[in-house]
C-alpha cells in the first residue's frame, strides 16, 4: 500500500479536528485523508493528539488489514454503489442475547433512570426503558447501557455510560466514564460494526426520522416530539455511510448540537444526499445565546425547560417539512417547569408532607430532620422494598443515604421534591 497516498488532515480550524473514537475527547482526533480523493479513509482511522492521556492511533494499513480490504480494488460507494457498503470477508459480530437480557434490570439503582424520573411520570420512564431496551451495568455502579440494536433485532454492542442522577450530566472526572460491552466480554475476533442507537425502531415505516448526537437526547426528545422516530448517531462524527444506508428513502431531520454541529452535519447532509434528502434543523442556532453556543448545548438541554405535557399539546411541535422555521412559543417558556407536576405519586403523598410543604418555602429542614430521625431509629431491611406500583428499592440503605445527600444539596428546590416523596413512601412501608 502506498503510504504517501494517505496523510493527516491539515488543520484549517476546529472543523478539521474531531472527536476521538476511544476517549471521545472533542477536537483531539486527526483523520487520515486519501490524497487522491480528498476523503477520510474511515471515521475511526486517524490519531488522537492526546498522546499522554489516550494514545489512540489507527492507520489506513491496519484498517484495510482488519477488514480484509484491498485498497487498490476498493469500490467508491458514493457513486458506484450508493446504498451498499464495502464488502468484507469478516461477518459482523453480535452480542449474545442472554448477556443482553441479563442487563435489563436493576433500574432502581440505575442513575440515568433516576434522572429520567425527575423529568417524566413513571409510566413514561417505563416506556422509554422498554422502547429503547435500556440496560444496567455493574462496570460502574448504577451505569446505564445504551444498546445498539439493528433493524433486524441483532445486538451490535452496548455503550456503557455513567451519569449524575440529579443533573443528568455524564461523569467525566476523574475519568470519562464511557466503555463498551463488546470490549468487556473480550470475545475473540469480535468484528464490531456500529449502528444507530434506536435503529430497531426504524421497522416502523410510518414516521419520519430525527437524528441527534447523543443517546440521552434521543430518549428525551422522543417524549416531547413523538411524531418522529428518534435515533442517535453517538457522536458528531457518527453520520457514516455505513450507518445511514438504512435510511434509504426515509424522511430524515438532523438535530445537531450547538457549536460546530450545524456546520458539520450540514456538510454531511450534502455528502449523503444520494441516500435520502436530509433536513438540518437550525432551531438551536436561532435561539442560543453566545454562552450556550460555546458550551455546545443540545436539545436535551432545552426541552426539559418545558412542561412536556403542555409542549406536546402546543403548536410548537415541528412538522418535518417546516422544521427549519420552528420557534419556541414564548408563552410557555417563562421559566423551567416544576418537575413535581409530573410526579404521579404526589397526589397520593401523605397529608403530613403536603401540609408542611409550601411552594414559597425556602428549605425543608424540618421535614428532612424528621425523616432522618426516623431512619436512624428504624431497622433498615436488606431485602428489596416495593414503595409503589412502579418502583422497587433493591438497596434500601444506599437509597436512603443517596436521597438525603441530594435533598441537603438541593434543599428547597421543588424539582427535587420527588426525593422527599419517595422517602415518605418508604417510611410508610416500614411503618
Amino acid at each position: 500500500m502506498d503510504t504517501e497516498k494517505y496523510k493527516f488532515q491539515k488543520y484549517i480550524g476546529k472543523s478539521s479536528r474531531h472527536t476521538c473514537p476511544k476517549c471521545e475527547h472533542e477536537q483531539s482526533f486527526v483523520l487520515y485523508i486519501d490524497t487522491e480523493t480528498g476523503e477520510p479513509v474511515n471515521e475511526n482511522v486517524g490519531k488522537c493528539n492526546r498522546a499522554d492521556h489516550c494514545g489512540y492511533q489507527y492507520t489506513p494499513f491496519q484498517y484495510y488489514k482488519d477488514n480484509d480490504i484491498n485498497p487498490d480494488q476498493e469500490v467508491n460507494i458514493k457513486h458506484s454503489n450508493p446504498i451498499g457498503s464495502k464488502q468484507t470477508k469478516k461477518p459482523i459480530s453480535y452480542i449474545k442475547p442472554d448477556l443482553f437480557f441479563s442487563s435489563l434490570k436493576g433500574y432502581d439503582n440505575n442513575k440515568f433512570i433516576q434522572y429520567l424520573s425527575t423529568l417524566f411520570d413513571p409510566d413514561i420512564v417505563k416506556n422509554l426503558i422498554e422502547k429503547y431496551y435500556l440496560g444496567t451495568s455493574n462496570h460502574w455502579d448504577g451505569a446505564v447501557i445504551f444498546f445498539q440494536i439493528d433493524v433486524n433485532g441483532r445486538i451490535r454492542t452496548g455503550k456503557i455510560m455513567d451519569y449524575n442522577p440529579v443533573t443528568g450530566k455524564r461523569i467525566k472526572e476523574p475519568n470519562n466514564r464511557i466503555h463498551w460491552v463488546h470490549k468487556l466480554i473480550k470475545q475473540p475476533d469480535f468484528n464490531h460494526k456500529q449502528c444507530f442507537f434506536g435503529e430497531h425502531l426504524l421497522r416502523d415505516k410510518t414516521k419520519p426520522v430525527a437524528i441527534v448526537e447523543s443517546e440521552k437526547t434521543a430518549l428525551i426528545a422522543s417524549v416531547y416530539m413523538p411524531q418522529f422516530i428518534w435515533i442517535a448517531a453517538g457522536s458528531i462524527q457518527g453520520l457514516t455511510v455505513e450507518k445511514c444506508s438504512i435510511l434509504l428513502g426515509r424522511t430524515v431531520v438532523l438535530y445537531p448540537d450547538l457549536n460546530k454541529g450545524y456546520l458539520v452535519w450540514s456538510k454531511k447532509a450534502k455528502e449523503l444526499s444520494y441516500i435520502t434528502k436530509f433536513k438540518v434543523s437550525n432551531l438551536l442556532e436561532n435561539i442560543a445565546s453566545d454562552e450556550e453556543r460555546s458550551n455546545g448545548l443540545d436539545l436535551a438541554d432545552y426541552l426539559p425547560r418545558f412542561n412536556y405535557k403542555e409542549f406536546i399539546q402546543s403548536e410548537i411541535i415541528p412538522a418535518p417539512e417546516t422544521v427549519e422555521m420552528i420557534q419556541f412559543d414564548s408563552k410557555i417558556k417563562s421559566e423551567p417547569f416544576t418537575r413535581i407536576e409530573h410526579y404521579s405519586q404526589f397526589q397520593e403523598m401523605p397529608k403530613e408532607l403536603k401540609n408542611k410543604y409550601k411552594p414559597d418555602q425556602d428549605n425543608w429542614n424540618n421535614i428532612i430532620n424528621e425523616l432522618e430521625a426516623f431512619f436512624k431509629t428504624v431497622s433498615i431491611p436488606t431485602a428489596p422494598v416495593k414503595i409503589n406500583d412502579y418502583e422497587t428499592i433493591s438497596n434500601v440503605q444506599k437509597f436512603v443515604e443517596t436521597s438525603f445527600e441530594i435533598l441537603k444539596a438541593q434543599n428547597g428546590k421543588r424539582t427535587y421534591l420527588p426525593y422527599l416523596g419517595r422517602l415518605q413512601e418508604l417510611k410508610q412501608c416500614l411503618n
